[in-house]
């Protein structure tokens, strides 16, 4: 009878036990993950607090400048004052200031032919032309830009105010954050000029 071989001892090796150490460095990396997540969070939060707080600071010193005409008459003369006005709560930075007749640019002098073209019948006559370009003005203060008289043939006050009506006067201005609008009110883009940006620089 033969012997049949012995067959070599099977080790059975335990299975590992995770312990309480694994089970805490998994629980460390869970918080790890919360807290970076968390600090994402609070960072974009703050930017966009940032972002409003800024944008508010600056709307606290928008100017809003406005042109205006004070008309008085006396006899058949009419006394035009045109003027600016900073009805805003921060300074204004004037920049160009210039006055189109029938699509012609210029100062006012510049322009007065072409005006006194087109009325032939009125005698203009400037009593004040001020260089308002390049100035600043505080909130609440004006500034006259030009004063014309106007006699001719006619006292209606309202064939002279026709006259100042053909003059239309164009400027821009800046906050003192860089912030720039066009007489119109509409707010230029950084890349369209305007004087009042050069006292920022």
């Amino acid at each position: 009878m033969s012997k049949q071989p012995e067959l070599p001892e099977q080790t059975i090796k335990p299975k590992p036990t995770r312990g309480a150490s694994f089970y805490m460095a998994l629980l460390a990396i869970v918080i790890s993950l919360v807290g970076t997540c968390v600090s994402i969070f609070e960072a974009r939060i703050l930017r966009e607090q940032q972002t409003i707080m800024s944008d508010e600071k600056e709307a606290t010193v928008w100017p809003y400048v406005s042109a205006g005409a004070n008309i008085s008459q006396e006899g058949k003369s009419t006394t035009v004052t045109m003027s600016l006005k900073n009805e805003g709560v921060g300074p204004a930075l004037i920049g160009d200031l210039h006055h189109v007749v029938e699509g012609q640019t210029g100062t006012l002098t510049e322009v007065l032919p072409m005006l006194r073209k087109q009325f032939p019948a009125f005698k203009i006559i400037p009593l004040l032309i001020s260089n308002t370009g390049k100035k600043v003005l505080g909130a609440g203060e004006s500034v006259t830009a030009y004063r014309l008289l106007i006699s001719g043939q006619t006292d209606q006050v309202l064939d002279h105010i026709e006259v100042t009506g053909a003059i239309e006067t164009e400027f821009c201005y800046c906050s003192i954050y860089g912030d720039c609008w066009s007489s119109d009110g509409e707010r230029l883009a950084e890349t369209q000029p305007c004087g009042g940006r050069d006292y920022l620089r």
